[in-house]
């Protein structure tokens, strides 16, 4: 249907476009999320999630399961440096593609944090 299709060519954007086409914002609200499984490229991650909220990369490494001991890595690595918050939510999405499923390195799956 349309909205896989759109989904699979921009998940993180499915509500905007969804508005563009007209669809009311109450239709909207009652699509499920679970349409966008594609699996994200690290690129639109940073573009879409990290650009917009790169201080909480702690909170959303958590959630998405990553040892405490890895993120005090990643802090300690990145601390100092400009832009540490960027680079640190980076290292966080790498890690979370490295040990992800298929069923969990999902747009659906990040949403879903994030909604949280």
């Amino acid at each position: 249907d349309l909205m896989n299709e759109i989904g699979a060519v921009i998940p993180a954007k499915w509500r905007d476009v969804g508005v563009q086409l007209g669809i009311a914002p109450s239709v909207l609200d009652g699509i499920q999320i679970s349409t966008c499984v594609v699996n994200p490229k690290l690129e639109d991650l940073m573009n879409e999630i990290g650009a917009v909220i790169p201080a909480k990369w702690r909170d959303v490494g958590v959630q998405l399961g990553i040892a405490p001991s890895v993120l005090d890595g990643i802090q300690s690595e990145n601390a100092g440096m400009p832009r540490c918050c960027q680079a640190s939510f980076g290292q966080v999405l790498i890690k979370w593609r490295q040990q992800g499923s298929e069923t969990t390195y999902t747009w659906s799956h990040i949403i879903g944090i994030l909604r949280t």
